[in-house]
């Protein structure tokens, strides 16, 4: 409730409409969030898993220990330039398409910043409101984007059909 009103975002109605999953208290609750991905490799084929390293070595170890590739993307310039660059490109070209308010909402939220060697990553202490979505879009597309280069047209239906079972 304070979070909603704090951020003047109903919270509460993305979670009844199925955008967000909340964790038990205030902090990030890893158990919570170790059932949620078991969850989703029962519905899902999840192949693996892509993590900020950032205070995640318990949840990333447990996960690894159900045979899950786990892969660390660090949240720097030199790392997110790429995924960035890839995702402007998504987005002029109309090809990144959600019904999500809440990915949408932190989306507009994100300041990007410029290194002084031209690398590219948001800012959370620039960005004033919740990036966090964004950020977890373009931690998982990076490899994505490997993937997608691998893959011609013709076999987008044949991939698509893999990931979603």
């Amino acid at each position: 409730e304070f979070r909603e009103k704090e951020d003047n975002v109903p919270y509460t109605d993305m979670v009844e409409r199925g955008f967000v999953t909340f964790c038990d208290g205030k902090m990030i609750n890893q158990d919570q969030v170790m059932d949620y991905i078991v969850e989703c490799m029962n519905l899902y084929d999840v192949q693996q898993i892509n993590y900020d390293p950032a205070m995640s070595q318990k949840l990333i170890e447990k996960l690894e220990n159900l045979g899950l590739e786990c892969i660390a993307v660090n949240q720097f310039p030199n790392v997110m330039n790429a995924m960035l660059d890839d995702s402007e490109i998504l987005i002029y070209e109309k090809r990144l398409i959600t019904d999500n308010p809440l990915f949408v909402y932190c989306a507009l939220n994100v300041v990007v910043v410029t290194n002084i060697n031209g690398m590219k990553a948001p800012s959370k202490r620039q960005s004033k409101k919740k990036i966090d979505g964004f950020v977890a879009f373009l931690v998982a597309h990076k490899e994505t984007m490997m993937i997608m280069d691998d893959v011609s047209e013709e076999g987008m239906d044949e991939l698509i059909g893999e990931i979603y079972r």
